[in-house]
This record gives C-alpha cells, sequence and structure tokens, in this order.
C-alpha cells in the first residue's frame, strides 16, 4: 500500500471539506459582474491613423481584445471610393484590410468602420471609427455639414447617401460614382470631412439598391445648384450648407398599374396617374351597359359592379386611356373562389362615415358593395322617446344612404333596421341591425380666420391646415393677400403649410433632376395652432419677399 505524503493528505481532505461545504450551501445567482461596456482600441496600426505619404495596399491594426468583423464590409464607407470592396481579414487579434489597384495621387482617404468592427461579448463598437491617410504630403481638412430634408414636409430624412462630385457635369448622378460621401443620422444631419480644396457639386441620394448612382424610379434626390468651394487644403475650414430638398420624381408615364377580379361580383382597375380621357369595350361582344361604373375621388381607379353575380367563362377587355391601350383578360372566376351567394353579411356592412353623427350635415352610411333590394319600410330612427320612419329622412345612393334630419348636439341616436332590409345585387342581405350613434357639438369645433400678406410673385399659393398626422384637414388656393375662414374645425392641434403654386395647378409638385426643375417651396407657420372648444382662433400670416 502507497502512503501519500502528509502535505497530500492535508490538501485532499481540504479539498474534500471545499466540496462538501460548496454542496450543503444554499443556491444562488450567478452573475457575471458587471457589463462591459468598453470599445476595443486600437494599440497600434501599419499604417499610423493619420500617417501622410503612404503607397500601400492594406492596413493592419492591432487591438487589445478579440473583436468581431463580421459585418466590418457592410458597414464600411471609404472616401474616396474604391472600384472594388477591399477585403477584411481577421488572425487572432489583427485585423488586415486589403484593396486591388493604384491609390490616388495627393489624396487624402476616409475609412468610416461605422459599427462593422465590434468586442466579441458585447458588441461595442469601435472607440474610434475613422481612419485617415493621405498619398500626399498632408491630410485635407475642408469640412461640410448640413441637413436633408423631406422637400413637402421638411422633416429630417435619415440614412440618405449625400454626394460630392470634383466635376459639374449634370450627367454625374447617373453615371458616375461620387469623390465623397456620407450617411445622414436620426436628424438628417451630414458631416463629410477631409475634402481637398477645389469646387464639388452636391446630391443627395436615398438609394434603392445600396449603389451611388440615380437609376431607379422609386429613389428620392435632392440637388443644388451653386458648387461648394473648398479652400486652403491644411487649415479646418467648415461650411454648414442649405438643407438640401429631397424628392420622388412625378411620375410621367401613364399605364394600368393592377387589375383585380371581385370574384364574381365586378372588377377593378387602378392606374398609375389621374385619367382624363377613357373607354372600355368587352371584346366578345358582351353588353357592358349593366354594369355600375364607379371612380374613386381622385380618378386613378374604376370599378365596374355586375348587376348580378356572374360566372362567366372568360373576359377580354380593351381599355383606351390617355393615348395608351390596354387588353386584359380575366378568367372564370369560380376557379379561384366559389362564393356562398346565400350566406347573410359576408362582406355586407353598414357603417357610419366617420364613425359619428356630425350635427351640422347629414349622416352619410355606406356599403361595402351596390344594394339591389331595399325596403325601409320598417326602418327607424329612434331620439330619446320618439321614434321617425327613416324612409322619410333618406336618400339611397350607389352604396349606401344619406339620412337628412335636425340633429341634436350631444344626443344620442339609434337607427334600427330589419332583417334583409338591405341586399346586395348578388344576395348578401344585413341582419336585425341596431346601430347607436352620437351627435357631436358645438364644443367639439373651432373656427380659424387666417390673413395672409405674402409675396406677390407672379402666381398663387395653396392653403393647407394639417393635422398631427401631417394630413390636410382642409385646403384652399388662395392669393398673396387672401384670408381664409373656416368652421367646424375638430379641436386639437395642427400646422398650417403654404405650397408655392408656381404653375398654378393646385397642388404641391415635385422637382425634376433632369429638367432642372426644384420641387416647389413649401413654408409652414411658425408654431402649431390649438382649435379650442367654440373659439374662434383669428391670426395674420406674414412671410416676407
Amino acid at each position: 500500500m502507497t502512503t501519500l505524503p502528509i502535505s497530500c493528505t492535508k490538501y485532499i481532505a481540504g479539498l474534500v471539506a471545499a466540496v462538501l461545504l460548496f454542496g450543503c450551501a444554499q443556491p444562488g445567482k450567478l452573475t457575471g459582474g458587471d457589463k462591459d461596456e468598453t470599445p476595443p482600441r486600437i494599440l497600434g496600426s501599419s499604417p499610423q491613423n493619420g500617417a501622410v505619404n503612404f503607397d500601400g495596399t492594406s492596413i493592419r491594426m492591432e487591438f487589445d481584445e478579440y473583436v468581431d468583423i463580421s459585418g466590418a464590409a457592410k458597414a464600411l464607407v471609404v472616401t474616396p471610393p474604391f472600384d472594388q470592396a477591399p477585403m477584411f481579414t481577421l488572425h487572432n487579434k489583427e485585423v488586415t484590410i486589403e484593396w486591388e489597384g493604384e491609390l490616388l495621387d495627393s489624396t487624402t482617404y476616409v475609412f468610416n468602420f461605422g459599427e462593422g468592427i465590434a468586442d466579441v461579448n458585447e458588441r461595442n463598437p469601435l472607440d474610434s471609427n475613422i481612419f485617415v491617410f493621405s498619398t500626399g504630403s498632408y491630410i485635407d481638412s475642408f469640412e461640410v455639414h448640413g441637413r436633408v430634408v423631406n422637400a413637402f414636409t421638411l422633416q429630417p430624412v435619415k440614412d440618405v447617401t449625400v454626394m460630392l462630385y470634383n466635376k459639374n457635369i449634370d450627367s454625374l448622378p447617373l453615371t458616375s460614382l461620387p469623390r465623397y460621401f456620407a450617411k445622414t443620422d436620426e436628424q438628417g444631419k451630414y458631416d463629410i470631412g477631409y475634402l481637398a480644396a477645389g469646387k464639388y457639386k452636391v446630391f443627395a441620394l436615398e438609394t434603392g439598391n445600396n449603389g451611388y448612382t440615380f437609376d431607379l424610379p422609386i429613389e428620392r434626390i435632392a440637388y443644388r445648384n451653386e458648387l461648394i468651394t473648398a479652400v486652403s487644403p491644411i487649415d479646418t475650414i467648415a461650411e454648414d450648407v442649405d438643407d438640401l430638398l429631397l424628392f420622388l420624381h412625378a411620375d410621367s408615364i401613364q399605364f394600368l398599374q393592377e387589375k383585380k377580379q371581385m370574384l364574381d361580383k365586378g372588377l377593378q382597375f387602378v392606374f398609375n396617374l389621374p385619367v382624363d380621357e377613357y373607354t372600355i369595350e368587352e371584346l366578345n361582344g358582351k353588353d357592358m351597359t349593366p354594369w355600375l361604373e364607379l371612380w374613386n375621388a381622385g380618378r386613378d381607379s374604376v370599378t365596374y359592379w355586375f348587376p348580378e353575380a356572374d360566372d362567366y367563362d372568360s373576359l377580354d377587355l380593351s381599355i383606351a386611356y390617355d393615348a395608351k391601350l390596354d387588353t386584359v383578360r380575366f378568367f372564370q372566376p369560380s376557379k379561384f373562389a366559389k362564393p356562398d351567394k346565400k350566406k347573410k353579411d359576408e362582406g355586407f356592412k353598414l357603417k357610419a362615415k366617420g364613425g359619428k353623427i356630425k350635427y351640422f350635415q347629414a349622416l352619410e352610411l355606406t356599403t361595402e358593395m351596390p344594394l339591389g333590394h331595399v325596403d325601409l319600410s320598417s326602418g327607424l330612427l329612434i331620439e330619446g322617446e320618439d321614434s321617425l320612419e327613416l324612409a322619410a329622412l333618406t336618400k339611397m345612393t350607389d352604396l349606401g344612404m344619406i339620412v337628412t334630419y335636425e340633429w341634436k348636439q350631444g344626443q344620442t341616436y339609434k337607427i334600427f333596421l330589419a332583417d334583409s332590409a338591405l341586399c346586395s345585387n348578388y344576395g348578401q342581405c344585413n341582419d336585425t341591425l341596431r346601430m347607436t350613434l352620437k351627435a357631436t357639438s358645438k364644443e367639439d369645433y373651432g373656427e380659424l380666420t387666417v390673413h395672409h400678406d405674402l409675396p406677390d410673385l407672379g402666381h398663387g399659393y395653396v392653403w393647407q391646415l394639417l393635422n398631427k398626422d401631417g394630413k390636410a384637414l382642409r385646403e384652399q388656393e388662395i392669393t398673396s393677400n387672401a384670408s381664409v375662414n373656416f368652421l367646424h374645425i375638430p379641436i386639437g392641434k395642427y400646422q398650417m403649410r403654404l405650397v408655392f403654386d408656381g404653375n398654378a395647378n393646385g397642388k404641391w409638385d415635385p422637382g425634376d433632376y433632369k429638367m432642372k426643375i426644384f420641387p416647389e417651396q413649401v413654408i409652414f407657420y411658425e408654431q402649431d395652432l390649438e382649435i379650442k372648444p367654440n373659439w374662434v382662433e383669428e391670426i395674420e400670416w406674414k412671410v416676407e419677399p
């Protein structure tokens, strides 16, 4: 038998005791200590940050901890840009960035890593994400600052690429990569530094394909005619640029955007632009006369409702609109879905427009499809203890009814319709309907009067009152010294906007870069308006030329 040394025996006994003590201890929550919020740091690099007269093809950086570069290539922004994206490699705590091709002479290069290099555990991004070197004898230091805003709302736009070109050629954003560029932040702000001396053309582009050329119709663009002049290549001088107004080119090509079958009940066509001239014909000789034709308010969508359900084999339609001609074919709707024409309330709804009764106007009740059978003989409008015959107060429309009555402010009303009082052309009928609606009162509204003193620029303006969502609640075309007055404005906070209507078409028009047309100017009243209950808000709005 082998005898252990006394020292070993004591060590084992102590270890066993420690294990037993740990096993008997009360269980507790394990913690990893305080969260690591320290970003990785560059201990050394080749070349050094800020180096001059550099002519290499790579950057090597050594970090104080292990880093993750999985997002580095996507986040990297290099100005001036390379023809091909640089490659990242990682070995232990060392990152190497390599590129192909020769560098430009006497040029300052800026590498912005964004948050593409971060520590492994907590994803803390690099503490200094800018790396700069020059192939010349000094680092360029001119800076440009500014903001990109929506041309119509004047709200800042983030993630827009602001680009500088060192040439003044109209085709630049269509065909060429920029010399310098930067992305806007949440406030629409951008900063472009380390610019060489020279004159620069400025564009902003909301790219649809992560590129740097204006080549998609869905891309918004901003530009300015005036060039930026960068002076003194060594002394740091900054220029603040006026807001760049971002806009989407107006569609100028009319086309049929969408066609839709409403099962066996009708058809719908949606166009890219409002339609002026329009004719339609069924090429197989089907009589379209009984079809109900309904256009939307913007006249860019038309719906045809059949007089009854029609499970046609096929339809071939010729549509002529605004000097264009399309042929459209629809196949038998039952091949896709067979509706149950006898089921009640399937797609049949009766809704109050706005969800309430405005005491100063008739009540509009709408359905989702045309009415065929109507029997209001048992219909009632109930006001307190009084009941009135609904038929005497009602005018039927293609898609519902209008109830005209002298509503009492704040009064609750009930509308009663018996089972199957209303049926669509396609067999859907209402169940017994009991609708409760409350009329508004004067205290729900205010009045607004605005007197204008605007520059007389040879054109008019479009005045708009905007709700909190930026939607125009009221609008009116006005002259430079006109006044507007509106009643029954729901209480709440609003903004006022003026559109400089240069082409007198009664609406705001975006720009067209190729035609060298800027978006029409808009201005907002300097502060929000508050419409108070049963109160007249009167404002003088003066705009200096």
